[in-house]
Order: structure tokens, then C-alpha cells, then sequence
């Protein structure tokens, strides 16, 4: 099967067309077929029957179109927590889900970086300009400047926008290795009643 999806993603052409097939390589896999003639089993099998959710992280309407056709749900990470992104996310993901004739409705998890570190604000903006200099120093630059989830009141904002859109779940991303970090996250979280 693994020679086949190779030769098959060669043909295929388009990066839409290789996501299908490796994603139809997978659930196979996960149902307990060999990768290839001759070979065993995979195994541990998933607890999840069928396998685990297959998230896409779409933001926009092709993509989003796509992955309506072979995901259960979408990943899109507005950067700075911004409620009406979120919400554009959201509504483009449920209506590329309803047109290409799925029932139900999506999973939609949203994300954002957040720094509660000492120094934060500087912290999490010199995070983002790092990350983000592969499409050059100035939209680095520019995108960092946008940062705002550097105090707990940012913070907690930014959740209850998400909250208010009802998303399945948020990834919080931390933008510095320190453990207070979490420790200082897990408080607010108790604190604003999120936890």
C-alpha cells in the first residue's frame, strides 16, 4: 500500500489530492490493514473507533473547502485571540462543511499565544517576530507588534470571545518555556472560572 500511495501521489498532482490519499492510507492503517503487501500489522490499533479525529488547520476557503471532504473538524489559530477572525474561521468552516454535504456540524478549535512570563509583553512579541520570520523581517516585525494576550485582563478576554463563539476547545500556545507560564495561566483560569 505504501509503494502504491507514492506512485499514486506522483500522479496525483495536486497537494489536495496527496492529502487525500494519505489520509485514506491512514484510516486504513488505523483499521488494522498492512502498509504494505506482506507486512504486518500496525499496531497498537486507536482506541477511537475508525481512529482519531482528523483536525485541519484551515484558515482559509479552499483549504476549508478541502478538508470538508475527509476531516471532522478544524484548527485555526487566530494569532492574537481576535474574537471576530475566530468568528470568520467559524462561519467560512461551517459553510464549506454544509456544502459539501456533511450533517452536523464541525469540530472548531480555535488557538492563540499568550505570554504571562515575567516581561511578558516583550517576550511574546520577540517570540512571534521569531516565528514568524520565514515570510521576512517586516511582516515578522509588523505581525508581532499585534500581540496583545500579554496580561491576565487580555487574556481573559480573549477567552470569553471564544466562549461567546463556542468553540469545541482552545489551544493556548505559550510563548516562553517558563513554567510560571502555566502555573500563572492555570490561576487565571481558576480565577475567571474557565477551569
Amino acid at each position: 500500500m505504501l509503494i502504491q500511495l507514492v506512485g499514486a501521489c506522483r500522479l496525483a498532482g495536486s497537494a489536495g489530492q496527496v492529502h487525500l490519499l494519505v489520509i485514506a492510507v491512514m484510516k486504513s492503517i488505523w483499521a488494522g490493514n498492512p502498509p504494505f503487501e506482506g507486512a504486518d500489522e500496525v499496531g497498537p490499533r486507536p482506541v477511537q473507533a475508525g481512529g482519531p479525529p482528523i483536525l485541519s488547520g484551515s484558515m482559509g476557503p479552499k483549504s476549508m473547502a478541502r478538508a470538508s471532504k475527509w476531516g471532522d473538524g478544524y484548527y485555526s489559530f487566530a494569532m492574537d485571540g481576535d474574537k471576530g477572525l475566530t468568528e470568520i474561521f467559524k462561519t467560512t468552516a461551517e459553510e464549506k462543511w454544509s456544502e459539501s454535504g456533511r450533517e452536523g456540524k464541525p469540530v472548531m478549535i480555535g488557538g492563540f499565544w499568550y505570554s504571562l512570563a515575567d516581561n511578558a509583553e516583550q517576550r511574546l512579541k520577540e517570540y512571534v517576530r521569531n516565528y514568524l520570520l520565514t515570510f521576512g523581517e517586516q511582516a515578522a516585525a509588523q505581525t508581532a507588534s499585534t500581540m496583545t494576550r500579554f496580561t491576565p485582563e487580555a487574556i481573559e478576554d480573549a477567552l470569553i470571545g471564544m466562549k461567546e463563539l463556542d468553540l469545541d476547545e482552545v489551544f493556548m500556545v505559550p510563548t516562553t518555556p517558563d513554567i510560571e507560564e502555566i502555573d500563572r495561566l492555570e490561576n487565571l483560569l481558576v480565577k475567571t472560572g474557565f477551569a
